[in-house]
């Protein structure tokens, strides 16, 4: 909204070196503000966040099975058959 920073979005992103901010520019819930001042508006609250996003994925991720798992046990049921 106004102002400007650098901020922090490697919690987000990966990327090591901060990105800088000024009006009208997207900021990333969940990052730091490293320096500078400014006012920003949320346009995505609680599951619209890109955080709740990633949350989601990595539950979707740990409860399914890969194709190839399912393959690879019954391979290992045929050729070493209890």
């Amino acid at each position: 909204m106004e102002g400007s920073s650098s901020v922090d979005e490697s919690m987000v992103t990966g990327e090591a070196i901060p990105v800088e901010k000024k009006a009208r520019d997207n900021v990333i819930g969940a990052t730091i503000n490293k320096t500078g001042t400014f006012k920003f508006k949320a346009t995505k609250v609680g599951k619209e966040t890109m955080l709740a996003q990633i949350i989601k994925l990595v539950e979707e991720a740990q409860g399914s099975r890969p194709p190839i798992a399912a393959l690879l046990t019954s391979l290992r049921a045929t050729l070493f058959p209890r």
